[in-house]
């Protein structure tokens, strides 16, 4: 029986570790409780296979996001953004809306197609468009057909874009300290290139601040 228990969340969950071998203190530097379900259950199977706690805990903190994962960097203008535009769908969407709600302050969108989702793929963007506002997002930033009912149903602070360019001059332009941006969307919608230009180092548009 191996389990966390008094878990903090936020970009570092730090809870103890409860094994048949004793209890350690342990800290996961991922965020989303889908990964600290998933490292549980790394550390069950681990125990299972022999590993001592000391290995577990071990392996445990040396776990880092995946590229375009749940990847929390220092933006420009004293803003941070997650980079999870590596992929998405409802489900990804709302774990990443939930995460972003656990850092507290200022909490923007950007927000991709979610491609592949058949037949009832307006009403599933409408459905997060409104998620996004019920967990407190400031502004939507969106691009791709589909998104437009997302941006529909978040209402004001929404917008939307012909093209990828003009949605990066946009944020660029926007974005201030203590914003944090998620950004999300299905691999067509290319989102890597906004996480490259809000990154620390990337070149801004005239005007921003």
């Amino acid at each position: 029986n191996v389990r966390g228990r008094a878990a903090t969340s936020g970009f570092n969950f730090e809870f103890d570790l409860v094994t048949p071998l004793g209890t350690r203190a342990t800290t996961l530097a991922l965020a989303g409780e889908h990964n600290l379900r998933n490292a549980l259950g790394a550390a069950a199977a681990a125990y299972a296979a022999g590993a001592t706690v000391d290995q577990i805990v071990d392996g445990l903190g040396a776990m880092r996001a995946v590229a375009g994962r749940l990847e929390l960097k220092p933006a420009i203008h004293g803003a941070f953004l997650i980079d999870d535009s590596y992929n998405a769908n409802p489900s990804s969407l709302r774990a990443g809306l939930d995460t972003l709600q656990s850092l507290g302050g200022r909490r923007w969108l950007v927000l991709g197609d979610m491609l592949e989702l058949g037949t009832g793929a307006d009403e599933l963007h409408s459905q997060i468009g409104a998620y996004a506002r019920e967990t407190g997002i400031e502004h939507l930033w969106a691009i791709g057909p589909r998104s437009k009912f997302a941006v529909k149903a978040f209402g004001k602070g929404g917008m939307w874009f012909d093209s990828i360019e003009e949605l990066i001059t946009a944020v660029q332009s926007a974005l201030a300290p203590s914003v944090t941006v998620l950004i999300k969307g299905s691999r067509a919608n290319k989102l890597e290139r906004v996480a490259g230009a809000l990154s620390i180092g990337a070149p801004t548009v005239a005007g921003g601040h």
